[in-house]
């Protein structure tokens, strides 16, 4: 069975194939395989945002950042984005494929001091997951289209912190200085 399959054995607010919620399912918990018409607004009116694997690669981690949302990562073994440049434990919370069964105890144990730590970290660092060229290509198109850019689009493009490409730019970098210490 599957990371996302014993989430949602566990605590499923959706009815599985045999009509039954999940065994520990709480109201204010959701974890349903349906698709939601509001999966951004839905991300960003949570707290605690799953990050598991799926069917290959996915984008749950940069929807999760990017809505505002601590990650909580259930991944045994798996290297993170960035994570020789980004201080996932400053922002995200890991748990292991074996604590699957105590996630809601796990994260409610989180404080307010702690919650709000880790949410000011993910403002500090959302930036790194987004691709500002999108946002530059976008805003071409509604100009092209419409004659006008959306408010949105040009806050985004005013922004001068390090997008994903200036973190890919610093982690090669730092590669590359750690292969040159070892080859002299």
């Amino acid at each position: 069975m599957g990371i996302r399959q014993k989430v949602a054995e566990e605590f499923g607010s959706t009815p599985n194939k045999e009509g039954k919620l999940g065994k520990q399912h709480a109201e204010d918990v959701i974890v349903t395989p349906l698709r939601s018409d509001n999966y951004h607004e839905d991300l960003a009116s949570s707290v605690f945002c799953g990050v598991m694997p799926g069917d290959g690669w996915s984008g749950r981690m940069e929807d999760s950042i990017l809505q505002g949302c601590i990650p909580v990562v259930i991944q045994d073994g798996i290297y993170l984005p960035f994570e020789n440049v980004l201080n996932y434990e400053s922002f995200a919370v890991r748990i292991s494929e074996d604590e699957i069964p105590d996630l809601i105890k796990i994260l409610r144990g989180f404080n307010e001091t702690e919650i709000e730590f880790r949410l000011a970290n993910v403002w500090k660092i959302w930036q790194r997951f987004l691709y500002r060229d999108s946002i530059l290509l976008e805003a071409e198109r509604q100009k092209t289209a419409s004659g006008r850019v959306d408010d949105w689009a040009v806050k985004l493009l005013q922004l001068g912190e390090d997008d994903v490409v200036a973190t890919v730019i610093q982690k090669y970098h730092e590669k590359v200085v750690i292969e040159l210490r070892i080859s002299f």
